[in-house]
């Protein structure tokens, strides 16, 4: 088990993910953490902990997609350079938490990804992360920041036509696609986007505890 066969398995789970095919990607999931732990790996434990966390995202369980990737900090920032980064999901959990210390975190870790996709020179991740950005500023009521933010990330992706760049982010991604159409400019790419939204997504809420 090496770093490419890991990601083709935690993709595999996503893709199975994207068609809602829950019980699919947690059957697979299992396999793979079965064999990993065989490998007593600890960075592809922790990989595999975090990638854990989108798809109790997708079951709306928020409370064990947070307790999932509170070790990801820990994981070295090499090149992101594969299909998927655990840093990703760790600001994605922190926005749909919500309060304040949460989004603080999340853009500070954000600012960091950022300037680190930048220098590696790696435009997916870069969109990935500046579409998080984005969120952040609208779940703070910074309206006019995430509407000029997700301009940029719509400008870059429109050029290779990108879906999942906005899908992954979830469903405040929709909601944020949906008033910037409305408020800033009528465009049929993100008609489009918002489209390939599920109709009826499960909302991610915490309850007060889990806050």
């Amino acid at each position: 088990i090496g770093v490419i066969n890991i990601m083709n398995s935690i993709t595999l789970v996503l893709l199975h993910l994207a068609q809602n095919n829950l019980s699919e990607s947690e059957r697979i999931f299992q396999e793979i953490k079965l064999e990993i732990k065989r490998k007593r790996s600890h960075l592809f434990n922790i990989i595999l902990d975090v990638a854990h966390a989108e798809i109790y995202l997708s079951k709306n369980d928020a409370d064990k997609a947070i307790r999932k990737v509170l070790e990801v900090e820990q994981i070295p920032l090499t090149p992101l350079s594969n299909f998927y980064a655990p840093q990703f999901t760790l600001v994605k959990v922190l926005i749909y938490m919500g309060d304040a210390s949460s989004l603080e975190k999340a853009t500070r870790l954000t600012k960091k990804y950022l300037e680190f996709a930048r220098k590696t020179h790696n435009k997916l991740f870069e969109m990935r992360f500046q579409a998080l950005q984005s969120l952040q500023y609208f779940c703070a009521a910074e309206y006019a920041a995430a509407f000029t933010s997700v301009q940029e990330v719509i400008l870059k992706a429109k050029v290779y036509n990108l879906v999942r760049v906005f899908l992954d982010c979830g469903p405040k991604m929709k909601e944020l696609l949906i008033r910037y159409n409305e408020c800033i400019t009528s465009d049929s790419y993100v008609h489009e986007l918002i489209q390939a939204f599920p109709l009826n997504p499960n909302e991610i809420e915490l309850s007060s505890r889990e806050k």
